[in-house]
């Protein structure tokens, strides 16, 4: 997979007084597996929303392969944003969900099977791939019914 180089070279963010990020800056190599590790609050997500054009930095750059995307709409920026409540289609596979923005994309089959696999492998799904959404990443039934809900309602009735 050969993937882009992305740079944030002095990247900074505030909204209103709240300084979101301050002076980012880093590489990510094509082909490189990286996270962004932090508290809630720290920025990861304002960050990632700036990679992807949905928010613009008050300082700084993005670049793709040494290409400022700073000016580009989100959808003309060749990358993907998978957000932490992500939308899975129940109905379809877990390979089908991959596949399904190849598919909008006119892919070919045949590449669209070769990437689907080198995808689901990449992130060592692949043994899930002939199975729904719902069966591959939720949890047995027995395991929810005798944990308690710390979503944050449930965290502001013991506050």
């Amino acid at each position: 997979m050969k993937g882009s180089q992305v740079t944030i070279d002095h990247v900074s963010k505030r909204f209103g007084d709240f300084v979101a990020l301050d002076d980012i800056n880093f590489t990510i190599k094509p082909g490189e597996f990286f996270s962004l590790l932090g508290p809630s609050g720290c920025g990861k997500t304002t960050l990632l929303r700036i990679i992807a054009g949905f928010e613009f930095p008050d300082e700084g750059v993005v670049l793709f392969d040494d290409k400022n995307v700073i000016p580009l709409a989100a959808n003309k920026r060749q990358s993907n944003t998978v957000f932490q409540n992500y939308a899975l289609f129940p109905h379809l596979t877990v390979y089908e969900n991959v596949a399904f923005p190849l598919r909008l994309k006119k892919v070919a089959k045949e590449e669209i099977d070769q990437k689907v696999k080198q995808y689901l492998r990449l992130v060592q799904l692949e043994a899930h791939m002939g199975k729904k959404t719902k069966s591959a990443f939720g949890r047995p039934k027995a395991a929810r019914r005798h944990r308690p809900r710390l979503d944050k309602r449930a965290k502001s009735a013991f506050a």
